[in-house]
């Protein structure tokens, strides 16, 4: 199931024959190319031509000639008939034309922009078209579960990695791609960020009384959500927060949330926060507070393509763009570098 229009997306390669209309030729289109097959046999109306002289100089008139006529339409017709199963034979026999499917990427909502970028760069070296799905962790396991076509899934916990892993058969098991961080965020204007800001401090026994609202993605199910819970727990600020604390979808739209002035605060992810003009970074919430972040990476099909993809978002190239989008790049050993 998609939910998010597939701004990398192509239409794969096709090809069919149609006539546009009787007596028409065969059209033929192939990778967005046309070509066309001669709307009559060149040939075959030379024979005819003949034909009629000759019906002529022996003095036939043109209802004893019909027999000529239909004879040479049968003979002419043999040479074009066997022109278009040639030119069908060459052009779409199927061993020349592999069908490519697009490669179906499932990613968590906070990495979706870096891996639409990514998916365009990896569709332009014609190595495979990528359609990306964008959507919260959770939401997107269970599409996975329930049967959506997908070739790759980047959580953004280890949990939801886990839990499709144990119900759809993958390729191996799930590697550690990505890192990321929490932040507190504020509207970058107005009253309440003014009021925010004044007197902050993460070693306060409570939060700030002026945060009146603060959001968060659902931490029910949401990873972003789970982590911020647990900063604010590991803070002993859950107890006092928690009757005010507004659950988003995901962490995008937590972000939206705090954009919009629709809230005091919020904590969401660096890369989220980093992006966006509209919003304040006050703090960076320490790693040691929450379980560690990770994205990591799932594989279900082993086409070419999809190996090709895979590959390439392990390149030194893909993550010298995640980290400029400010996520860490998790190596083999399983330890982040920035």
């Amino acid at each position: 199931m998609q939910t998010k229009g597939p701004s990398v997306w192509t239409a794969p390669s096709f090809i069919f024959w149609r006539s546009k209309r009787p007596g028409a030729g065969v059209r033929s289109i192939a990778a967005g190319q046309t070509g066309k097959v001669p709307r009559h046999d060149v040939a075959g109306e030379g024979i005819l031509q003949s034909m009629r002289g000759l019906d002529h100089m022996m003095g036939r008139n043109k209802s004893r000639g019909c027999w000529s006529v239909a004879l040479v339409r049968v003979f002419a017709m043999i040479p074009m008939t066997a022109m278009i199963m040639m030119g069908c034979d060459e052009e779409v026999r199927p061993s020349a034309v592999r069908d490519v499917k697009p490669v179906m990427v499932f990613v968590a909502a906070s990495a979706g922009d870096v891996f639409e970028d990514l998916g365009a760069r990896f569709a332009s070296t014609g190595a495979g078209e990528v359609v990306i799905n964008s959507a919260g962790s959770s939401t997107l396991g269970r599409q996975i579960i329930a049967g959506a076509p997908v070739d790759v899934f980047i959580s953004a916990d280890r949990d939801w990695a886990r839990v499709v892993q144990e119900q759809i058969p993958c390729v191996g098991d799930a590697e550690d791609l990505l890192g990321n961080e929490l932040v507190i965020v504020i509207p970058s204007d107005g009253e309440a960020g003014s009021a925010s800001i004044s007197g902050f401090d993460l070693d306060a026994p409570e939060p700030p009384p002026s945060w009146r609202r603060v959001a968060i993605a659902d931490p029910s199910h949401v990873p972003a959500g789970r982590y911020a819970r647990e900063a604010l727990e590991s803070l002993g600020w859950w107890g006092a927060i928690s009757g005010r604390v507004i659950p988003a979808s995901d962490v995008r739209a937590a972000l939206r949330l705090v954009e919009r002035g629709e809230v005091d605060a919020g904590i969401v992810y660096q890369t989220d926060a980093i992006m966006n003009d509209s919003v304040e970074i006050i703090a960076t919430v320490p790693a040691l507070l929450h379980e560690t972040i990770v994205y990591p990476i799932l594989q279900f099909e082993r086409r070419p393509e999809v190996d090709a993809l895979i590959r390439f978002l392990k390149s030194d190239d893909a993550g010298a763009i995640f980290e400029r989008r400010g996520f860490s790049v998790v190596s083999n050993s399983g330890e982040a570098r920035s």
